[in-house]
């Protein structure tokens, strides 16, 4: 059994990980201008094939392991989570595919406000695993198409029948 404290690092070094990686994408944006040493990529390397391992590396912590939001670290986060399970079900029955594609690349559209809010993966993911544009593209779609896994199954009706 896990305790709190235990919880409590892992997020921690996840928050830390994930600002490291945030600083050196800053570094690498601007050339390495600001920082020459910061032109190395932090890895936190996964199969690009494995939306299911990128979600688990990179999601997880925040979401959650099923998506409902309530990841170990979503306690840090000053915006909730979004629960992914219900991204169907809120979109009456039809999994927005290209939306959480769009999140992962060019981000939810809203300010930063805290810490802890959902950052814009597409620069991340390419950063983080050294990827050419392709790879990456594949990362989001595979990631993507893990999202699409954890919907929660239609709710049905007495008479067994899916309900809209």
């Amino acid at each position: 059994m896990v305790d709190a404290a235990s919880y409590s690092r892992a997020a921690l070094l996840g928050m830390f990980l994930i600002s490291a990686a945030l600083c050196s994408q800053a570094a690498l944006v601007g050339n390495g201008a600001a920082c020459p040493a910061a032109r190395f990529h932090f890895s936190l390397h996964t199969n690009p094939d494995s939306g299911q391992e990128m979600y688990a590396q990179y999601c997880a912590g925040c979401h959650g392991s099923g998506g409902q939001g309530q990841g170990p670290a979503a306690r840090y986060c000053t915006v909730s989570p979004a629960n992914l399970a219900l991204l169907a079900k809120n979109n009456h029955g039809v999994f927005p595919a290209k939306h959480v594609s769009q999140v992962l690349h060019i981000g939810t559209g809203k300010r930063p406000k805290g810490q802890g809010y959902m950052p814009v993966w597409e620069p991340l993911l390419r950063s983080m695993n050294a990827d050419k544009p392709e790879t990456t593209e594949l990362r989001i779609a595979n990631l993507t198409e893990y999202v699409r896994t954890l919907q929660e199954p239609p709710a049905t009706s007495p008479k067994g029948r899916a309900t809209p």
